[in-house]
């Protein structure tokens, strides 16, 4: 068991290690804050936990351990003495003490990829700010949340963000807090914030056909003429770029899990054939790759650094496709293809698969 000032926290499978005397606390645990709890009492072989919500109790073994009682003693001072935290100078304005510290970053930042303009656009909505309270499990009943200013739920919900990234066990430790904010937006959806609100800001697409035309243009801006389904290798390329410096950029497009399982080793084959590689995706798509990952039973800790992580080690680009804008987040490293591969590239290239954008 972990006890600290505001909660306390069950580790089922932690270990010692009797030789060096170190306790190796487990990944995963229960926690229990003080703030919920009535009261706490010990029975013949446990000790009962009464919760403040609906009179809800839960029981703990711990058999016929001596130190239960010391235990339940040390448990109870806390219920009764909380940490306490100095109230703010009397002159200084309530509205201060509570601000939010989440504050506007550049709109080329990214959290959960989308960018921090739209992450801020989430939080300043009521319906959003009122889901993260359910969200993030911000103490409290629903009628006490109900009845908090708008400044008061952000400066409640900022707590808990900050509580959760310091506490080892937690999902989000060590996470930026804007990162959880925009990842919980994300795992929001469909429970506490409609699909479609959720979506709409991460920019999702029914198909991935929907990034064609956007990457098209993209490519076009560049001085590159856009191309589609040409072979590289035994594989064909979604989108293929050519400029007359005997230049390819090859585009892979991704808008579903099961597409991407053979992301990476598509592409270790077109940086044989250009001098460039990208992946082109949603920030919806993005989202849901980190979710999917961070929910793994070997895992169970948000890494908001994996999908980058991955196509850099490839030396792979990222491509954010919002609806007809799209963003290079990450660039590519420059690829060191045969010369005879890329002219043989571009010398079969068929006008019948060059994209037409007019």
């Amino acid at each position: 068991m972990y006890v600290s000032d505001a909660f306390f926290a069950i580790c089922l499978a932690s270990s010692f290690d009797l030789a060096t005397r170190q306790i190796q606390l487990a990944t995963t645990a229960e926690e229990f804050y003080f703030r919920h709890i009535t009261a706490i009492n010990q029975n013949d072989d446990s000790i009962e936990i009464i919760f403040t919500r609906a009179g809800k109790s839960k029981k703990l073994a711990t058999g016929n351990d001596p130190n239960a009682a010391a235990l339940l003693s040390k448990l109870r001072a806390k219920l009764r003495n909380p940490q306490f935290i100095p109230p703010s100078p009397a002159d200084e304005p309530a509205s201060i003490a509570t601000a939010p510290q989440i504050k506007l970053a550049p709109d080329d930042t990214r959290y959960c990829y989308i960018r921090a303009s739209k992450l801020m656009e989430y939080y300043s909505d009521p319906i959003v700010i009122s889901g993260l309270m359910e969200q993030l499990q911000v103490p409290g009943t629903t009628a006490t949340h109900n009845d908090m200013a708008e400044n008061e739920k952000k400066a409640a919900i900022e707590g808990q963000i900050d509580h959760f990234r310091q506490t080892p066990t937690s999902f989000w430790y060590e996470t930026n807090p804007q990162e959880i904010l925009a990842a919980s937006i994300w795992r929001m959806r469909g429970v506490h914030l409609s699909e479609r609100v959720v979506r709409d800001k991460f920019c999702d697409v029914a198909r991935e056909e929907d990034l064609l035309r956007p990457v098209a243009r993209w490519l076009q801006a560049g001085g590159e003429i856009p191309y589609m389904e040409i072979p590289l290798g035994r594989r064909r390329i979604d989108v293929l770029g050519y400029n007359n410096k005997n230049r390819l950029t090859a585009i892979e497009l991704k808008n579903s899990d099961e597409q991407f399982r053979r992301g990476p080793d598509q592409m270790a084959t077109f940086a044989e054939y250009a001098q460039a590689v990208y992946l082109a995706c949603t920030p919806a798509f993005a989202a849901d790759y980190l979710e999917r990952n961070a929910e793994n039973r070997n895992v169970n800790r948000w890494d908001a650094t994996l999908l980058d992580r991955k196509l850099k080690q490839g030396g792979y680009g990222l491509l954010i496709v919002e609806r007809d804008h799209v963003f290079e987040v990450i660039k590519p490293l420059e690829q060191n293809p045969s010369e005879e591969k890329v002219n043989r590239i571009i010398h079969s290239l068929p006008a019948l698969h060059k994209i037409d954008l007019d």
